[in-house]
């Protein structure tokens, strides 16, 4: 993060290091961290306390050398220390509501990748109803999986007709080739 100095537009007298801090978690880029923020504050007062570019005048560089100084022992002041350990248990908060939800995620999945375990069951078991002695059905999860092999006939391929009843047709196949239509 550049300097980003829009909090110290205020007069310097206003200037506190917790003040700083509820003005940053109202900015789009706070982070949270207390190091980084830590850091950011301490680059805006030393570019202010070195006045490099004669910007800032006497009290406002007087107050950022005052804040310098005042920096090591921040978190002995009561507001900061209290404003650092909501920042803390509102992450804690955030971390324990995302858990919750992953762990809402994978029961979900778990129970549609049972109910496609069993509505592959069941095609199969239909298949096999469907297909003449001696051919077992495979039914797998990816499209390109789903054929019916012999179990002993190596003359068998996907076309065969079953029976002249079945009135089977290549459009009528298991794969994704086929498409189904609604009417």
């Amino acid at each position: 993060m550049s300097a980003n100095l829009a909090y110290f537009d205020e007069p310097p007298k206003c200037w506190t290091i917790h003040g700083y801090y509820k003005f940053r978690k109202k900015q789009s880029d706070f982070s949270g961290i207390f190091h980084k923020e830590h850091s950011w504050l301490k680059t805006n007062l030393e570019i202010i306390a070195n006045n490099k570019e004669n910007y800032f005048n006497e009290e406002q560089v007087n107050r950022a050398q005052m804040m310098l100084r005042n920096l090591k022992n921040q978190m002995s002041d009561p507001n900061v220390a209290v404003f650092w350990n909501e920042i803390d248990h509102e992450r804690e908060l955030k971390i324990a509501q995302y858990e919750g939800r992953l762990q809402s995620v994978k029961v979900t999945t778990d129970g549609v990748l049972n109910a496609i375990r069993t509505t592959n069951a069941i095609h199969q078991h239909n298949l096999s109803s469907l297909l003449p002695a001696g051919y077992s059905p495979t039914v797998g999860v990816k499209s390109d999986e789903r054929t019916a092999r012999p179990d002993s006939s190596p003359e068998y391929t996907p076309s065969t007709r079953l029976d002249s009843s079945f009135g089977y047709t290549p459009s009528t196949r298991l794969d994704s080739s086929s498409e189904y239509v609604p009417s």
